[in-house]
């Protein structure tokens, strides 16, 4: 049996890199601790969860990974990842009453649980079979037929700065990694 101890791997040609099929290449993380809201029913960018990559080869895959804070005064947040404008994640069964691109969705009744915050999490790996740069970015809206909802990201409906100090925000978070095919 032999070993091979190594302190340094460097690559033979300049800018090519060192790929090891199934390990990660490249790892990018955005987080946004601020607050937004939208009464919008069209997909709208979460503030600054978006990150551009350009894979090292055609095979590589990418690991999409967020984490998103959300709260709504009634009905239903719908949240979505998308690749170049592309949304991923789609449900095949899209039926009439369901929206055919989101990844997860929170319901709260308005009353008590206009104060809660849902921190909801959605994983992808995906195969975009490029060298051209890609961009993933998560999107939010409100429920189409629910008049003047409000949907939120990193806080609550009801989050009004009291001074007791109970009102709590959140923070959303969008990770990629790239890794070799």
């Amino acid at each position: 049996m032999s070993t091979l101890f190594v302190d340094t791997i460097n690559e033979k040609t300049t800018n090519n890199g060192v790929e090891i099929p199934g390990h990660v290449i490249n790892v990018q993380s955005v987080k946004f601790s601020g607050t937004q809201s939208s009464t919008s029913s069209s997909f709208t960018d979460v503030t600054d969860l978006s990150i551009t990559m350009t894979p090292k080869s055609s095979s590589s895959k990418f690991y999409v990974s967020c984490n998103i804070a959300v709260g709504t005064d009634q009905y239903f947040v719908y949240l979505r990842l998308v690749r170049n404008g592309v949304a991923l994640l789609t449900p095949d069964d899209t039926g009439s009453n369901r929206s055919t691109s989101h990844f997860s969705y929170a319901s709260s009744v308005v009353g008590g649980s206009a104060y809660i915050i849902l921190h909801l999490p959605a994983q992808h790996l995906d195969s975009p079979n490029t060298t051209s740069a890609v961009t993933y970015k998560v999107q939010f809206a409100k429920r189409s037929d629910s008049g003047s909802q409000v949907a939120y990201i990193n806080r609550s409906h009801r989050n009004l700065d009291y001074s007791g100090g109970y009102d709590a925000n959140g923070v959303s978070t969008l990770t990629v990694m790239e890794i070799g095919g």
